[in-house]
């Protein structure tokens, strides 16, 4: 009888021995099957967006503004800081024409309508002033402002010609404006 209940001890570890491996195999079967190449992933496509323009559409003519001039230059003289412009604009429709702003090409001009948003009636006319600033700057230089309005979208342009600074006079072998100092002898 000892004998019996040993081997139906073996049997039942057999059986639990042969479930585990059945177990196992089954969840290896899959790792170990003839595997099938990946599927390359579709490349990841970055969708770019444009932003809407911010400038609302001219909803009349833009022959219903007559400009002075599309640019203005300034010959500075040494010692000048800054560059004053005035830009002359004329309504020459039968209708109010907003201008609604007024944009500047860098930070070293400043600009201003007479109001904002500006309604200029039909056959008035007013100014566009700006100031560009010179410090620290030679050479020629341009810089825009732009007018956007009912009427469409204007580009002014602001030149200005910079002398160089003259140049220091040269002082090699002249005598030094110092007085001599003689040296003490001991």
């Amino acid at each position: 009888m000892k004998t019996q209940i040993q081997c139906n001890r073996h049997r039942g570890l057999l059986s639990w021995n042969s479930a585990w491996l059945a177990l196992v195999a089954l969840a290896a079967a899959p790792l170990l099957a003839d595997p099938q190449p990946p599927t390359p992933a579709a490349p990841a496509v970055r969708a770019f967006s444009v932003p809407a323009p911010t400038t609302p559409p001219a909803t009349q003519p833009a022959s219903f503004l007559a400009w002075e001039a599309d640019s203005k230059d300034y010959e500075a003289r040494l010692g000048d800081l800054a560059a004053p412009f005035t830009i002359y604009v004329t309504n020459v429709s039968s209708e109010v024409v907003m201008i609604r702003e007024l944009k500047r090409s860098c930070g070293c001009t400043e600009a201003k309508l007479p109001a904002q948003p500006w309604a200029m009636q039909p056959g008035t006319n007013g100014p566009i002033v700006a100031t560009m600033d010179l410090r620290g700057k030679t050479g020629r230089l341009s810089k825009s402002l732009t007018v956007e309005s009912s009427a469409g979208t204007k580009i002014l342009q602001l030149n200005v010609n910079i002398p160089p600074a003259p140049a220091a006079p040269a002082t090699a072998g002249l005598p030094s404006a110092e007085p001599a100092i003689p040296f003490a002898q001991k």
